[in-house]
């Protein structure tokens, strides 16, 4: 039981990990609105751009570290329970 536990909480952070690397993709990319034919809403796009990779970046790294504290806790309550089963 243990095991499948720890598969399932491994897999979910390869998820954040992408939303992660997605975010970062998108704070790079926001500097290149350049290339853009409208100079009108360059800014504007660049700005929007920088914000939902940093905001995809933070809510990564807080689910990573919301379901590893829950994972832990997961696991500190089976090794209670084990020990006092015995």
């Amino acid at each position: 039981m243990l095991r499948s536990e720890t598969e399932a909480f491994v897999k979910a952070i390869t998820n954040h990990v992408i939303l992660i690397i997605i975010g970062c993709v998108l704070l790079v990319n926001s500097k290149h609105t350049a290339l853009l034919e409208s100079e009108k809403y360059e800014a504007v796009l660049s700005d929007n751009i920088d914000l939902i990779g940093r905001l995809m970046i933070v809510i990564g790294i807080v689910r990573i570290l919301i379901e590893w504290y829950m994972h832990a806790k997961f696991i500190e309550e089976i090794k209670q329970s084990d020990n006092s089963s015995e």
